[in-house]
């Protein structure tokens, strides 16, 4: 009993956090940078080193239904790349290298990465504005990876993450790495539990698990989608943590409701409450409101209190299931 009453105070402090009237997964600002911090510290064959957990009602959705479900007359966005025929690292290219006479000294020329990126923006101007932004860092396409993680009562339940594969036969979760050009060599060497390899095995995608290839349970491609895409739909995430799988009495609970509109309106509600022996605190902070636009794999939403953020959005209309925001996985409501 001393034990349960000296935890309440620090799993009230949880639940306000937990409830905090952010985005659900990512709180950072476009001051701060779109880097998003989403498992940070957790590898391909690790859980997530968050406190958060996902409880049992989302990750028994986790499974994605099969690929072909109706798209319900929604606007199809541009398919991603397909994968690499061989299993093999792609060859990287160093860049053009003209051999103008009047071309400057190296010391007076522009960055190749400016040049390219004033290029994309040119293309996407004479495009209308409306096209995919090109992904950053050499992305080959996206995919949803299964992992366990912890319910509201203690005990593993699957759930699903985005996997970035990248055109060298690496991958990696961090899905700040779909919003900003980073220096991948160097996050690797930072971050190596962040990152491992794919290939493709008989046609299907693989990753490298513990020292295994391992096929892909769902093999769905989530592609960048233009800025004229929309979503028309409802999602909820469940999250917590607890003791009462192993005999316990504490119990957090957090769940978060996410409307999305064809007319790019977003609603995020949330409810979160703490249980410890008979004592019950509970929060249900107000809707947030804003105004959502989708270009390639960033999310840019203007709430309705003035404040802006960007995240990372991966979805696609081949499965409906699942979205990701900030690389946490958000599970549609039966209709």
């Amino acid at each position: 009993m001393f034990i349960a009453r000296s935890l309440t105070p620090l799993l009230f402090c949880l639940l306000l956090l937990a409830c905090e009237d952010t985005p659900p997964e990512t709180a950072s600002p476009v001051s701060q940078s779109e880097r998003e911090r989403n498992d940070a510290d957790a590898g391909p064959d690790d859980e997530p080193a968050e406190a958060r957990m996902d409880a049992g009602e989302g990750a028994a959705k986790a499974a994605p239904r099969d690929a072909g479900s109706a798209s319900k007359g929604r606007k199809q966005a541009p398919n991603a790349k397909p994968a690499p025929a061989d299993a093999g690292p792609a060859s990287a290219d160093a860049g053009p290298a003209s051999a103008d006479a009047g071309r400057p000294d190296a010391a007076q020329r522009p960055d190749s990465s400016v040049v390219e990126q004033i290029a994309r923006a040119a293309a996407a101007a004479a495009n209308g504005g409306t096209s995919a932004s090109e992904t950053p860092n050499d992305v080959e396409t996206v995919v949803a990876d299964v992992y366990y993680t912890l319910g509201v009562d203690g005990l593993p339940y699957p759930n699903l993450r985005p996997m970035l594969l990248f055109k060298d036969g690496t991958a990696s979760i961090d899905t700040s790495l779909l919003l900003e050009q980073q220096d991948l060599a160097q996050h690797r060497a930072a971050k190596p539990n962040l990152w491992t390899e794919w290939k493709l095995i008989d046609g299907k995608i693989a990753l490298l698990k513990g020292g295994q290839w391992t096929r892909l349970e769902f093999q769905t491609k989530f592609p960048p989608h233009d800025q004229s895409f929309s979503i028309e739909d409802t999602f909820k995430r469940v999250s917590g943590a607890g003791t009462t799988g192993a005999g316990g009495d504490a119990t957090l609970f957090v769940e978060q409701n996410l409307r999305l509109t064809e007319d790019k309106r977003i609603v995020l509600g949330s409810f979160s409450a703490v249980s410890v022996s008979s004592t019950v605190f509970a929060n249900a902070p107000a809707d947030k409101r804003g105004h959502y636009e989708i270009d390639g794999y960033r999310l840019t939403v203007r709430w309705d209190d003035g404040r802006t953020i960007e995240t990372s959005l991966v979805y696609t209309l081949e499965d409906q299931t699942v979205i990701f925001l900030g690389g946490r996985g958000f599970f549609r409501l039966d209709p």
